[in-house]
């Protein structure tokens, strides 16, 4: 919701999440990652923001088809 929305505190509040523990969790997935996967612009004269790095676009993509390729393999064994 983070790259849909550009913002932690608009997708927290979408998912009914406070802004500290979508901030946390964010944090704690960056300081895992390699690289950088949510990028946190600063508020200011053009506001803040948050936007998905190149490498979370690629992980939410990867997350997004497991969950696809999870779910019709699940379909199939249950026929």
């Amino acid at each position: 919701l983070i790259g849909e929305t550009g913002s932690i505190n608009k997708a927290a509040k979408s998912m009914g999440m406070s802004y500290k523990k979508a901030w946390q969790m964010v944090h704690e997935i960056n300081e895992q990652a390699a690289e950088l996967i949510v990028i946190a612009k600063a508020g200011g004269e053009d506001g803040g923001g948050s936007a998905l790095s190149e490498k979370g676009v690629e992980l939410v993509d990867f997350y997004r088809n497991l969950i696809a390729e999870t779910t019709n393999f699940i379909q199939q064994k249950l026929k």
